[in-house]
């Protein structure tokens, strides 16, 4: 028997109303479409990498050994626009994720933190790595939720090295008040 075939552009809108869903249904229904045939791997990868989650020390080694350090799958980074950052058990990407993640996504637009705590001993970078934060040069977005700080200075920093910047928003960010600034 042959097997009906759908023109590309078909099956790639089919693919793209799929990120439409709920995320985690359309994440799933993506990775399944990634496996049907040969010709649905290109349109189910780049909405897969699209909006980029990564909430565990696990999920953070497997996309930079299996997607950044890894040749052939380099080039999905292109369609990250997307990345979100964080979880309670996310701590390695703490002190690596800007030299390992950046100038990797240069069409990412926004940038979401989550609970990364660089107060506490071994998970502060040094300052100057987050001067690096301008290798995610197209950054437009920056949200930053529960985060703590070593000093505002960092924070300033930050926001100074992300030239494409246009909205920032903070939930829950801390930094130390120097003495005697009550």
């Amino acid at each position: 028997a042959v097997l009906p075939h759908l023109p590309g552009e078909i099956t790639d809108l089919v693919i793209s109303f799929l990120t439409g869903h709920r995320p985690c249904e359309g994440y799933h229904s993506l990775r399944n479409c990634a496996l049907v045939c040969r010709e649905w791997l290109p349109a189910s990868r780049h909405h897969l990498f699209y909006k980029t989650h990564i909430q565990s020390d696990r999920q953070y080694d497997h996309f930079v050994c299996g997607v950044v350090r890894y040749e052939s799958m380099r080039v999905w980074l292109l369609s990250v626009r997307h990345l979100r950052l964080g979880g309670r058990t996310l701590q390695s990407a703490l002190r690596l994720f800007i030299p390992e993640l950046g100038g990797h996504l240069p069409n990412l637009r926004e940038l979401r933190l989550d609970n990364f705590d660089w107060t506490t001993a071994g998970s502060c970078p040094s300052p100057r790595t987050f001067a690096t934060m301008s290798a995610f040069a197209s950054v437009r977005t920056l949200d930053l939720w529960d985060c703590r700080f070593p000093s505002f200075s960092i924070v300033r920093t930050i926001i100074m090295s992300l030239r494409s910047l246009t909205t920032l928003a903070f939930r829950g960010v801390t930094w130390p008040v120097p003495d005697g600034a009550d």
